[in-house]
């Protein structure tokens, strides 16, 4: 059984990553956030999801976005200058566990950080 359900896990982050169009040295994301997805997915056999089940109460999945997202994230005005930018671009590549909030990817530096405050543009293949 915990063999399938790593099968799964690896197929799902396969699939994301394609769809994103990231390379595989961000394989670890994709896990993580194929984990964290499916943790939050019905399950047939207990007749709820696995959050639903460890915890005793539903999930919110309203926050949810597409993995490969482009992502803003603001800069708080402490800083930042007057003229400068006042967001980072990223990409969204999973959620916090400990914490509310996006986890965001600069695709050139390859720096992972979080953001609450964080726009999500999910736009249409």
């Amino acid at each position: 059984m915990t063999e399938r359900k790593n099968r799964s896990l690896i197929e799902m982050a396969r699939c994301v990553l394609l769809d994103a169009g990231l390379s595989k040295r961000f394989w670890g994301e994709a896990v993580l956030t194929a984990a964290y997805l499916q943790n939050r997915l019905p399950n047939r056999s207990v007749e709820c999801t696995p959050y639903e089940h460890f915890y005793g109460f539903k999930p919110a999945v309203n926050y949810l976005r597409v993995f490969g997202s482009k992502a803003y994230s603001l800069i708080p005005k402490e800083r930042r200058r007057k003229l400068s930018q006042n967001a980072l671009e990223g990409v969204l590549v999973g959620y916090g566990n400990t914490t509310k909030g996006y986890r965001l990817l600069d695709p050139k530096t390859a720096r992972v950080w979080y953001s609450r405050s964080a726009r999500i543009v999910e736009s249409p293949q």
